[in-house]
């Protein structure tokens, strides 16, 4: 029957994403492609920014990155320099993104979408 593959995995665990991943082990190689959300406030609670769930997911192997759908307080659409809305970008392409949003306001939550090449 051979290996079987996760197409999407859609993560939503309040800033301990980094933590999901790398709990999965030798599973990971078999995600196509990973949804998470991007919050400063959160992940910083699990000691990390959110550049760095990017770096991990490209130390995972995942090489094509995109910012979609970011929210402000109370869940308003945010409105994001152009950089946000390119598509799929290279590691470097999004991290520039990134910082461009620092400081990282409080309350913006954006999902960041990974996959394989």
């Amino acid at each position: 029957m051979g290996e079987r593959r996760v197409r999407l995995l859609k993560l939503d665990v309040e800033g301990a994403e980094k933590d999901a991943l790398e709990s999965l082990g030798p599973w990971a190689s078999r995600v196509e492609q990973v949804v998470c959300e991007l919050n400063a406030r959160t992940q910083r609670a699990f000691g990390y920014a959110p550049s760095g769930l990017v770096e991990l997911l490209s130390e995972m192997g995942y090489s094509a990155f995109a910012l979609l759908d970011p929210t402000g307080a109370e869940g308003e659409p945010a409105l994001l320099p152009s950089p946000f809305r390119k598509g799929w970008m290279g590691k470097e392409e999004v991290q520039r993104a990134l910082e461009a949003l620092e400081p990282w306001p409080e309350d913006l939550v954006v999902n960041l979408a990974a996959r394989r090449a």
